[in-house]
């Protein structure tokens, strides 16, 4: 690769990554953290040439946070700062060739990517339900200090979750920020393919929290807002007995 196609790649790597966390105006909608003691259940996995692959333990157990009003567990107020045991199941791609690392050993490492499928489901379903969260084909934007024990992605795209106990707008700007720890690779920490233009395999522990613009909708409707339903309806039932009554009294037929 010449010198001006590698800047010009470095360039639109950079700028991927600029905007990929840009979304702070968002609204924090949820999070999730790892249950129990750490597993290191995220694999990513370097296949050189190919695609590279995320992945996490099969149904990992998770605890799953919703941040804004929501129609899970209404008996508890939506659930909102309320821990939900949940699974998760995970798989995204990187492409060989996309990555690039700044300043060699000991420099940044940058990796574009796409969360292919993220689901989490309630381990209790509420009305039948269990989708608390799920994000399809966002693309990410990953970076890390090479040798370093951490990796951190974020990115945002129009229309890309959806959620049982949660309406989201069309269009809607999700955005997901996950955090990688603890990153074990066996030629230390975080290293960069330097063959294929790839970040090298590692595990890991991971959390995360997802925004949204604009803020979704509760699927069960507030208190006041029932209440208020609950009011007009009321009224309007009067009116229409009163309308009744009168008909009845000037002799029209009811």
């Amino acid at each position: 690769m010449n010198l001006q196609a590698s800047l010009k790649k470095s360039l639109g790597v950079l700028a991927a990554f600029a905007v990929a966390t840009s979304a702070a105006h968002a609204t924090n909608i949820a999070q999730f953290s790892e249950a129990g003691s750490p597993v290191v259940p995220f694999t990513y996995t370097d296949n050189g040439a190919g695609s590279s692959i995320f992945t996490v333990t099969a149904n990992l157990p998770v605890n799953f946070l919703f941040q804004v009003a929501n129609g899970y567990d209404t008996d508890r107020g939506s659930a909102v700062g309320t821990l939900i045991a949940a699974t998760l199941t995970f798989t995204g791609t990187a492409t060989s060739g996309s990555g690039i690392n700044l300043g060699g050993p000991g420099g940044l490492d940058i990796q574009p990517f796409t969360i292919n499928s993220m689901v989490f489901k309630a381990n209790t379903p509420e009305g039948g339900q269990t989708n608390l969260l799920t994000i399809l084909n966002e693309p990410e934007t990953g970076s890390g200090t090479d040798g370093g024990t951490s990796f951190s992605t974020s990115g945002n795209a129009s229309n890309t979750f959806s959620s049982s106990f949660l309406v989201f707008a069309n269009p809607s700007n999700d955005s997901a920020s996950l955090g990688y720890t603890n990153l074990n690779e066996l030629s230390g920490g975080l290293t960069f393919d330097f063959a294929h233009n790839v970040i090298n395999s590692f595990t890991a522990d991971a959390a995360g929290t997802f925004s949204a613009t604009p803020t979704p909708h509760n699927t069960v409707p507030e208190p006041t807002s029932t209440a208020a339903l609950a009011v007009g309806v009321l009224g309007l039932l009067a009116l229409m007995l009163r309308a009744r009554k009168t008909r009845q009294f000037n002799g029209a037929p009811a």
